[in-house]
């Protein structure tokens, strides 16, 4: 008896090493995604150079202000990776629309300190402009090309409501009396510079001489926009309209410094009234962040030209 208890042991244990030499020995595909490890002293990500096949370089260039940089193939040394071979990130490591990116560890300590310590301050009075959310579609609000004439002497930040003039170039609109002619959001610009040099901008700087500008604007009109108030929304303002009180942008971040007017009412005005920001740090009252639409579009189907 006790010699079949030895061989059913050794039975079961020569099972359970089979299946751990399955466990070893199995096979996964690997990720497109795969990075080589990290530098010394820094944290990497991917980040989005295109979405959908369309180019988006406005995303790389926001979390280049906010301190990622794009990672060169040369820092790399026997890992196996995908290098950009063309275009603007040629040299870096990339692959499929995203390029890999790095920042020193203690400033990504510093950002997410600041980061989590702004989320959890509620309804702070801090203007932004009008930042896409979503569209009425279920669709993703993209952008589209305008320009902007050399030697405009306005800034037009990232967030601004933007017209379009009777020349068909873009500027910045002061909000209610040209809210005729508004034809979107502004979410940046390029253009070559004087000294030959593309340049990408969150920011439209007064007075900028360039050639091929090309300013893109968010200008559907069924695109949703989420802004501050400047007054204090409640539950009984969904469904009212509210013009643009326009706001000084920031030259550092290239930020629209506009919000909703603290005036909201049942007559016409440049944006609807359509709901709150669904956000833990956000809730009706004093600044409150909305979502809206703009009311008053020339892309809309009963407006005139102009």
């Amino acid at each position: 008896m006790s010699e079949k208890r030895n061989v059913r042991a050794q039975e079961s244990e020569n099972k359970s090493r089979e299946q751990n030499a399955r466990k070893e020995t199995s096979w996964a595909p690997p990720s497109i995604l795969d990075a080589p490890p990290p530098r010394d002293g820094m944290v990497q990500r991917w980040v989005a150079t295109s979405i959908l096949g369309k180019d988006t370089p406005d995303n790389v260039y926001k979390r280049k202000r906010a301190g990622w940089e794009p990672r060169s193939s040369d820092t790399v040394g026997d890992f196996p990776i995908p290098t950009i071979n063309h275009g603007q990130w040629q040299g870096h490591i990339g692959v499929e629309g995203m390029i890999l990116c790095e920042m020193p560890i203690e400033m990504h300590r510093q950002m997410k300190e600041y980061m989590q310590g702004k989320s959890y301050e509620p309804n702070q009075d801090s203007a932004f402009g009008f930042v896409p959310t979503r569209h009425m579609s279920g669709n993703s609000p993209r952008t589209n090309k305008y320009t902007i004439t050399s030697g405009l002497a306005e800034n037009i930040f990232s967030g601004d409501v933007v017209m379009l003039h009777t020349d068909g170039t873009l500027q910045p609109s002061n909000g209610a009396s040209e809210a005729a002619q508004t034809i979107g959001i502004f979410g940046g610009c390029s253009y070559t510079a004087s000294d030959g040099s593309y340049i990408y901008n969150d920011i439209w700087p007064t007075g900028t001489v360039a050639t091929d500008i090309i300013a893109y604007v968010y200008d559907g009109p069924d695109i949703v926009f989420r802004a501050q108030s400047a007054g204090t929304p409640a539950q009984t303002n969904i469904g009212n309209c509210a013009d643009v009180t326009v706001g000084t942008g920031s030259t550092v971040t290239g930020t629209s410094g506009s919000e909703i007017s603290g005036t909201m009412a049942d007559t016409q005005a440049l944006c609807k009234i359509i709901a709150l920001w669904d956000a833990p740090e956000n809730s009706f009252g004093a600044n409150a962040v909305m979502e809206v639409l703009l009311n008053e579009h020339i892309l809309a189907h009963n407006s005139a030209g102009i």
